[in-house]
């Protein structure tokens, strides 16, 4: 088995926690390395390493990343934020950096650094579906090569009695309808919109909720929206990811941008039917009216798509069956993982340093 360093910061993206755990359960032998100092993040895993930063810049974390890597006998470095994967490029040995979405002004201009540094590392992208992957391809963002992987749902649907006991510890009643609204990147204006539209909803249907999981600046924004809009009462903040999947009747993705493929995966898996922004990567996999509803992502359109969800009868169990059965095989975590070893397989017969018996 390919050794694989895990590398990621304070920028971690919302959906990189869980897949992170679940790769810790399942490749024990891994070794998780945090760059930087411990961020006010509840969500992020205990790494294993602890890496300062000269000057508290990821950037300069290079050797002693590269330092870590031998020491534990790693054959590549996967990293989950695109400033870990310029620390790890110090060596000649290949980085896999993950992408949910195509990369943000900043991140786009760091990695065209890394190019141009000539740094002896090769870089490869793994994008979260065939779609990103065409996408990252198209916009000519600099790697050695995009590969995809479809990442796995690791919610399952909840039985009445973990979903009463549930909805009790979160204040909520059997009578609410509980929109889920997961993170779907750090920062950005969806979740405002997504507290936006639950509170135009409730005066058409008050027992509407929404519950925000997670943490991060768009969770914090979200939180005083929420405040200074006076309707503190009808969103739950916090909370294990695992508690607000066993709560919810239906989970809205408003983000634009795209970032939605693991948060689509966990509601597929979880059987919730999904109202997914239009526009971004989910537009391009999921079918309207068949496997989700699909929306313009501001407040109108996704009001109106949301109150049909929830009123018109048969439709929320319709496309909640018909995605469980369209996307069964893609979003497995057997399958998902028996790609990613396959990839990580592939990754470490390029580095040629023997490894130690």
């Amino acid at each position: 088995m390919a050794g694989v360093l895990h590398a990621y910061d304070a920028a971690l993206p919302p959906a990189g926690p869980a897949l992170l755990g679940w790769l810790r359960r399942h490749r024990p032998d891994d070794r998780l390395a945090r760059l930087g100092p411990a961020p006010s993040r509840p969500d992020l895993p205990e790494p294993h390493h602890a890496l300062r930063c000269p000057f508290g810049r990821t950037s300069l974390a290079g050797a002693p990343l590269s330092r870590l890597a031998d020491a534990v006998d790693a054959q590549l470095v996967h990293a989950w934020t695109v400033r870990s994967a310029g620390a790890a490029m110090g060596e000649a040995r290949p980085v896999l950096l993950s992408l949910f979405a195509p990369p943000e002004p900043t991140e786009a201009r760091q990695l065209q650094a890394i190019r141009e540094a000539d740094l002896p590392g090769t870089l490869h992208l793994l994008a979260g579906s065939e779609t990103l992957a065409a996408r990252l391809a198209d916009l000519g963002v600099p790697a050695e090569r995009v590969h995809h992987l479809s990442w796995p749902g690791l919610a399952e649907p909840a039985d009445a009695e973990r979903r009463r006991a549930v909805r009790q510890r979160m204040g909520l009643s059997g009578e609410d309808w509980v929109v889920l609204a997961p993170p779907q990147r750090l920062a950005g204006p969806a979740l405002r919109l997504a507290v936006w539209v639950a509170d135009v909803l409730r005066h058409a249907d008050p027992a509407t909720r929404l519950v925000v999981p997670g943490a991060g600046p768009a969770v914090e924004k979200a939180r005083r929206f929420a405040r200074t809009s006076g309707c503190p009462e009808l969103v739950r903040f916090g909370g294990p990811d695992a508690d607000a999947w066993a709560a919810a009747d239906a989970v809205l993705l408003a983000d634009e941008a795209g970032w939605g493929q693991a948060p689509l995966a966990m509601a597929v898996r979880a059987r919730l039917p999904v109202l997914a922004g239009a526009a971004g990567e989910l537009g391009a996999l999921l079918e309207d009216g068949e496997t989700a509803l699909l929306a313009e992502p501001t407040a109108k359109p996704l009001c109106q798509a949301l109150y049909r969800l929830r009123h018109e009868p048969g439709l929320a169990e319709r496309l909640a069956r018909a995605a469980a059965q369209r996307w069964a095989d893609t979003f497995s975590p057997p399958a998902a993982l028996a790609a990613l070893e396959a990839l990580y397989e592939r990754l470490a017969e390029t580095h040629r340093t023997p490894r130690r018996r």
